[in-house]
């Protein structure tokens, strides 16, 4: 009977004083987990390295820009062809401020995308008169030009900005820059607004030039107007598109 209930007793033992009696059962156990969690953290640590090494790698460059004293002579131009808009369209599918004013400086300048070179100015125009934005009369602005400036230099789809020079008074149409305004080429990325606060959509049909030969302008692009030959009468079509 004693020994029948010294059996007894023992089957009655709980298991965690049975696992607390067996210490390299549990260092056995124990090493295996321990052998799978460093598994499972290097393999961790190889696909995040692997992530960071791509976003890095895919991670487009910043085209860098300094100003120029003067442009190479035999630079061209992009190819791309103008998109056709109608007169009211000019006026709506850019959100373009609209102003009178006169040119005050002009700078060329050398855009580097990763070797790739580009030439464009900036010139700094003061408003005289507000048609349409969030400008003021006196405001000196800053914008980005899709040519340079030269007196040797012709660039396609250019011919009214490129007679842009310091004293020019015309009607200025162009849009303003924010935090997504890009220029992405080979694998680099100009972020406009770093370069002027506002740019022109083409070099022809959102500027109004007062020249030594009279009024120039993308006359086949405005019908309306196309026998303009005043600021004032640009100003009247003007007032009428936006109002």
């Amino acid at each position: 009977m004693k020994s029948e209930r010294l059996i007894y007793s023992l089957g009655q033992v709980d298991d965690k004083y049975i696992t607390e009696a067996s210490p390299s059962e549990r260092i056995i156990k124990n090493s295996i987990w321990i052998k799978r969690f460093s598994v499972a953290a290097c393999f961790i640590l190889v696909i995040t390295i692997g992530i960071l090494r791509l976003n890095v790698s895919n991670t487009p460059k910043r085209a860098s820009f300094k100003t120029v004293e003067s442009v190479p002579g035999n630079i061209s131009s992009a190819k791309n062809s103008l998109v056709w808009h109608s007169e009211e369209e000019l006026f709506s599918v850019w959100r373009t401020v609209i102003f009178k004013g006169t040119v005050t400086g002009i700078q060329n300048i050398e855009i580097d995308f990763n070797g790739d070179k580009e030439y464009r100015s900036i010139a700094e125009i003061e408003v005289e008169k507000v048609y349409r934005g969030n400008i003021k009369l006196g405001d000196n602005l800053s914008v980005l030009l899709p040519c340079p400036i030269s007196i040797n230099l012709k660039v396609e789809d250019t011919d009214i900005i490129s007679q842009i020079k310091v004293g020019t008074t015309g009607i200025f149409m162009p849009m303003e820059y924010n935090e997504s305004s890009i220029w992405e080429q080979k694998g680099a990325v100009l972020m406009l607004k770093d370069v002027a606060d506002y740019g022109f959509a083409d070099g022809r049909r959102y500027a109004f030039l007062e020249t030594d030969t009279g009024l120039i302008f993308a006359r086949d692009a405005y019908p309306s107007i196309e026998a303009a030959t005043t600021l004032q009468e640009v100003e009247n079509f003007v007032l009428k598109m936006i109002n």
